[in-house]
């Protein structure tokens, strides 16, 4: 978007609406304005749409647009560097593209971006080149392109710091010159300016100091840990770079010697890291990590950047004059304010430091403490008190940082350069400098200089752009007379320059004298006040500079604004001389890296130049006129880069930083008017006021402001003129060529001077029309006022004439646009709207049928797309939720039309002709009604399925009856809310089919249970047919497993139903009397079978009752004992144990008697035999047994007392034989 001249809040309102849009790049004129959005952004318009802002793809786009004036292609920084390339390229002229803006701004980005387009467009021509002239390349060796990209870390890590603004923020400002021949990048030039070396010593509260000194303690500290050995990919660790691990190890410090190693800095051990700026004493807290900045990862680029630029074989003398600026700021000083010395704890540092640097430590610590001093022409050495040690550390610091800083420079630009005279190149340039900075209280000596250049680079851009400014006049040939008011009207800040520059010169020459005066009497004696402050012919808003009555600062009346700097160590802080006895310490150095870096900071002050200087006149000693002061070089340098500035064509970026919060998203609008006026943004447009601000194109003109007279007759016969003109042509042509055929130039300025005599036309028309109204705010459209102007392109006019031909062409528009506005019909409204964007009408009429289009067409879509969306949503929540925010959208979008709809929210609109929306809007609460109804709904099926068994206990009737209004109302609910409980729906279901299982499986036990009863009581009858308890045995196990596997039902586990827990626990107890029942009849079977076995066997032989038989007994006892103690002891059962029991001892009995008797003779005389022995035990046994009465075990015990007593008395029958047959044989 190119902005036209606009006032403050529209320039603002205009840049933050396309932030919104993320849309970061806007024209202002011929300069770019780009706002940092903190995140990674694609294309949001244009061919480039959806694309990354960085992307190469995109690099083409631009090269080729710069021949279209970037037709069809957004503003984009790409949009400057091609602009700047091609003018280079095809016109030779030296180009220049300034980047200023505050820390945080983006600027560094934004210069990675211009040389990222002139590297991409470079590196392209040169493979063309390189692909016809194959012979001429070199396999593996580094482009420039490359070698430009591998400076960039070596820059960023010793140049930038964390700051609270930017955490990747440069502290210098860089002059990079690309070096082009042919379209390609031939070499390069770098230059530094302001390194701030205050941050060496003393890095702000919340900041860090520069980045390259935490990459070195994180490099140590990993080696410490055991991190880097070996490692390719961790920061320098693998074979490459073995010797910087070794070497660093070493500069990294002897924790035995001096107490701590660089490696232990999180500790909080290196002094030079910790914040110490600020006023109050409150402890700052050490930031040692920088978001987005890897120290490690960082430091292996670094090392390859040396290694690719040709400076690796100096890069353990880099690395150890880093280590020793840490090291320093660790040396603690004893003593008073006359004298000092190191103390005792901090000699192993100075030794650490003094090898660092390769020069004798002992002559380090007294250069530390000492200082020299000319006195009578002589150079005596004299102690120092402890503040001034320390402040020599400080400078000694500084000196070695900010030397090895302008030496890495140097020779990385000499690393750059292309052979030959670097004047026979032509350049782009690029300026990366920091933007104008004003901390109220704050401002020191560093915001001076900042701000001079800041003064002179906007005296250099309202110089360029009032240039242009008459370019363009003189090109739409505006008169001399206007151009000379234009001039005279123009803002202008040259005052302002002479005034530092007159400052500079004092700065200069107050720094060098010994002792340093007060500045404040210096300004006066130099009379700055008379010279630039207050005089009645200006006024004091005009006054460049002001004393002030207190004695802490003066101001300063820059162009962005007044700034009150304090005089505060200022000239100290200018002074850049090194002491002499730290020079000489460090010149002393082994190194000749050491040695040539301080060398050229100053020469010794000879005898010989102290004798000359005592035969001058008396007055202050000076420390010469060749003493280093940073005021005068910084100027020299700022001479020298005007000087290029001024031999080439600039391009302007702005850079802005949309809040103070680093966020994405946000625009803090104070902020960013605070910038713009900073950047100079608003004396361009002071500039464009004091000419013809406002340049429309004559055939737009004629378009646009047409309609405000009657000129449809001129129109028709203007019409009618060409018809004529072509049918001339034709016919002059076609009858033999006697009419002269016209060039295509001459028809383009016929139909030029046309459209200026009709532009001409229109204006006479509409001043005409004015003065006939008699109306004074319209008399300014009078011709004869001067406010207009038909150049040869564009009619250029005042902001007051602009103004007023605006409300003129309102006044006479505005009726067509209240009746479509009225009217509600989208077609009316689409066709004042479009005629309205045609014509570029803004007015308010127009902007409020626009948004009143906006508005119904917001209303239809929500009608038809919105709503049927939204009841589709099945989270009550979340539609509730959905439909406020198309509420509010439609509130919003009512707000500036209310007036028109009547309604200022969206109820009262439904009573004002919102009738479509009211009754779509109804369908939502009825669907709201209908979700919310359905979350309890849900609820309650969840519940219902989802049962455990400590729920209550219900009954199938209760419970089907709920599944089935379960199930009937899921069936009517709208498909989506069916598919969301489909699951618990489904549960349902199979609840509902379990219910019907368990009433058909309550009726299958019932029967089977009935069945083996039947049959239990059958075989009680007929205790010997073991078939038949073999079949009741198996129903009632049937029965059994039929109940085993309803406790494996899931449901089962889930619900209680009251009916089947019943039943179960009936059948259970039952089936549990039954097994015993059963039980008791297997083993009477059991003992009836060994009745009909002992009955046919053999009675010669005895056996002893089996152990199985008198368990089966046993059992039968005890089942007969549970059964009778349960109540549930039937008459039958217990007659059929009692008669077997019965049955089996007897006949025992009598098969144990018969037995003995057959063996009796056998036995001896005196021994009882066996058998009667074992009826007496069976005897005791059943005695024993203690069984009921009703087992008549007593008489049984009688039969087996008669049986042992017949055996007895046989078996005595037996004995008195045998010794009847001994005596006859004997005889």
């Amino acid at each position: 978007c190119d902005l036209e001249v606009l006032e403050k809040a529209d320039i603002s309102y205009q840049i933050r609406m396309r932030y919104y849009k993320n849309k970061i790049y806007t024209n202002i004129g011929h300069i770019l304005v780009a706002v940092n959005p903190y995140t990674e952004l694609d294309f949001v318009e244009g061919p480039c749409k959806d694309s990354p802002l960085d992307t190469l793809d995109v690099i083409g786009m631009y090269h080729k647009g710069a021949y279209t004036n970037f037709e069809g292609l957004p503003p984009h920084i790409y949009a400057v560097a091609a602009r700047a390339f091609v003018q280079c390229t095809d016109e030779n002229k030296n180009q220049s593209v300034i980047i200023s803006g505050e820390s945080g701004s983006g600027k560094t980005v934004t210069t990675k971006l211009v040389l990222k387009f002139f590297q991409g467009i470079s590196s392209k021509n040169a493979a063309k080149e390189l692909f016809t002239n194959e012979d001429d390349s070199k396999e593996g060796a580094m482009s420039i392109e490359e070698k430009i990209a591998s400076t960039n870390p070596i820059l960023e890590s010793f140049g930038n710091a964390k700051t609270l603004r930017n955490n990747n923020s440069s502290r210098f400002g860089k002059w990079m010159e690309l070096l082009m021949h042919g379209g390609k990048i031939l070499g390069a030039n770098i230059e530094e300016y302001l390194l701030e070396k205050s941050r060496i010593v003393a890095p702000g509260k919340g900041e860090r100091n520069y980045h390259i000194f935490y990459m070195v303690c994180e490099y140590l500290h990993r080696l410490d840990q055991g991190e880097m050995e070996g490692d390719d990919d961790g920061g320098g660790g693998g074979d490459e770079y073995s010797d910087v691990r070794e070497s660093l190890l070493e500069m990294g410090g002897d924790r035995e010697k001096l107490g701590y190693s660089l490696g232990d800095y999180k500790k909080g051990i290196v002094e030079y890291l910790k914040p110490s700026k600020g006023n109050d004493d409150k402890p700052s807290p050490v930031y040692y990590h920088a978001d987005g900045w890897d120290d490690a990862g960082m430091f292996q680029e670094v090392l390859h950047g040396l290694k690719s630029t040709g400076l690796w074989r100096f890069h353990k003398d880099i690395l150890a004059v880093v280590c020793c600026v840490l090291h320093l700021g660790n040396i603690v000083f004893e003593g008073d304010t006359d004298s000092s010395i190191v103390s005792e704890k901090s000699l192993p540092i100075v030794r650490h430091c003094a090898k660092l640097l390769n020069t004798d430590h002992k002559a380090l610590a007294d250069a530390l403490t000492t200082n020299y001093a000319t006195i009578k022409g002589e150079l005596i050495k004299k102690t120092q008190g402890k503040a001034k040690s320390e402040m020599s550390r400080d400078a000694l610091a500084k000196a070695l940082y900010h030397s090895l800083f302008s030496w890495l420079v140097t020779r990385l630009s000499r690393s750059l350069h292309p052979p030959g005279d670097l004047d026979l190149y032509n350049h782009v340039g690029v300026l990366d400098i920091f933007g104008f900075e004003d901390f109220l209280d704050e401002n020191y000596f560093e915001q001076l200089c900042i701000n001079y250049a800041n003064e002179r680079l906007q005296k250099n851009f309202n110089t360029h752009v009032f240039e242009e400014e008459l370019k363009l006049y003189k090109a739409e040939n505006v008169p001399e007379d206007l151009l000379r008011r234009i001039a005279v009207d123009s803002p202008n800040n040259k005052r302002t320059c002479d005034l530092l520059k007159k400052m500079t010169e004092i700065l200069n020459e107050c720094s060098n004298r010994n002792p340093m005066p007060d500045l404040r009497e210096c300004f006066i004696s130099g009379k700055l006040d008379e010279s630039f402050g207050y005089s009645s012919d200006e006024g004091k808003s005009a006054a460049p500079f002001e004393l002030s009555s207190f004695r802490e600062f003066f101001v300063i009346n820059h162009y962005a604004g007044r700034v009150e700097y304090r005089y505060e160590d200022m000239l100290a802080r200018n002074n850049d001389e090194l002491k002499l006895s730290l020079r000489r310490a460090a010149q002393a150095s082994k190194s000749r890296f050491v040695s040539q870096l301080l060398g050229d900071r100053g020469r010794d002050s000879s005898l010989s130049a102290s004798k000359k200087r005592q035969k001058k006149k008396k007055q202050p000693q000076q420390r010469g006129k060749k003493n280093s002061s940073i005021i005068s070089s910084f100027s020299n340098s700022l001479k020298k880069l005007f000087a290029k500035l001024s031999n080439a064509q600039l391009h302007y970026v702005r850079c802005l930083k949309p809040n103070s919060l680093k966020r994405a998203g946000l625009f803090q609008t104070s902020k960013v008017l605070e910038q713009m006026k900073c950047a100079g943004l608003f004396d361009a447009v002071k500039i464009r006021k004091n000419g013809f601000p406002f340049r429309v194109p004559i055939a737009k003109f004629l378009r646009n402001y047409g309609s405000v007279v009657a000129v449809s007759t001129d129109e028709q016969e203007e019409k009618h003129g060409n018809k004529a003109t072509t049918a001339l042509k034709t016919g002059g042509e076609n009858e033999g060529g006697s009419s002269r055929q016209k060039h295509d130039w001459e028809e383009e300025e016929e139909e030029k001077e046309k459209h200026i005599s009709r532009a001409k036309m229109l204006i006479q028309k509409i001043g005409a029309a004015a003065v006939q109204g008699k109306q004074k705010q319209w008399s300014i459209l009078d011709v004869k006022q001067g406010h207009v102007f038909v150049g040869t392109t564009s009619v250029l006019m005042h902001t007051e004439y602009w103004n007023a031909l605006n409300a003129l062409r309102q006044e006479k528009m505005k009726e067509r646009f209240v009746e479509a506005i009225e009217s509600r019909a989208i077609p009316k409204l689409e066709a004042v709207v479009r005629k309205a964007m045609e014509l570029d009408m803004h007015f308010a009429e127009a902007v409020s049928a626009r948004r009143m289009l906006e508005f119904l067409r917001r209303e239809e879509y929500c009608i038809l797309t919105e709503i049927p969306n939204l009841l589709k949503l099945v989270d009550v929540n979340f539609f509730v939720s959905e439909r406020a925010g198309m509420k509010d959208a439609l509130t919003v979008s009512m707000a500036p039309i209310s007036s028109y709809l009547h309604a200022n929210t969206l109820e009262s609109y439904f009573a004002t002709g919102g009738k479509k929306l009211q009754a779509a809007w109804q369908v939502l609460k009825s669907h709201e009604t209908t979700l919310r109804g359905f979350g309890e709904f849900e609820k309650r099926v969840s519940k219902v399925v989802n049962r455990r068994q400590e729920t209550q206990i219900t009954s199938m009737a209760t419970l089907g009856a709920e599944l089935d209004d379960i199930i009937q109302t899921a069936g009517n609910l709208p498909p989506r809310l069916q598919e969301k409980i489909a699951d618990n729906i489904e549960a349902a279901k199979r609840l509902r089919a379990y219910l019907e299982k368990c009433r058909e499986l309550i009726t299958k036990l019932q029967d089977g249970s009935e069945k083996a009863y039947d049959l239990i009581d059958d075989v009680v009858e007929t205790p010997e047919d073991l078939e038949a308890i073999l079949i009741a045995t198996d129903a009632l196990t049937a029965v059994e497993d039929m109940l085993n596997g309803l406790a494996r039902e899931p449901f089962a586990q889930m619900v209680s139903l009251r009916e089947l827990d019943k039943a179960i626990v009936a059948i259970t107890r039952e089936n549990g009397y039954m097994k015993m029942k059963i039980h008791c009849i297997r083993n009477i079977n059991t003992l009836l079978q060994e009745v009909k076995r002992l009955s046919s066997s053999d009675n010669r032989y005895f056996e002893s009752m089996s152990d199985e038989t008198l368990r089966r007994v046993l059992e039968v006892k005890v089942d007969i004992e549970e059964m009778r103690g349960a109540g549930k002891l039937e008459r039958g059962v217990n007659a059929c144990a009692v008669k077997a029991v019965r049955r089996w001892a007897r006949e025992w009995i009598s098969h144990s008697a018969t037995a003995s008797m057959s063996e009796s003779a056998e036995d001896g005389d005196d021994d009882i035999p066996a058998n009667i022995r074992h009826l007496q035990g069976f005897k005791a046994w059943l005695l024993n047994l203690n069984l009921p009465k009703d087992f008549g075990i007593a008489e049984v015990v009688q039969d087996a007392d008669a049986k042992i007593g017949e055996l007895t008395k046989h078996r005595r029958r037996v004995i008195v034989g045998k010794k009847k047959k001994k005596k006859k044989k004997k005889k």
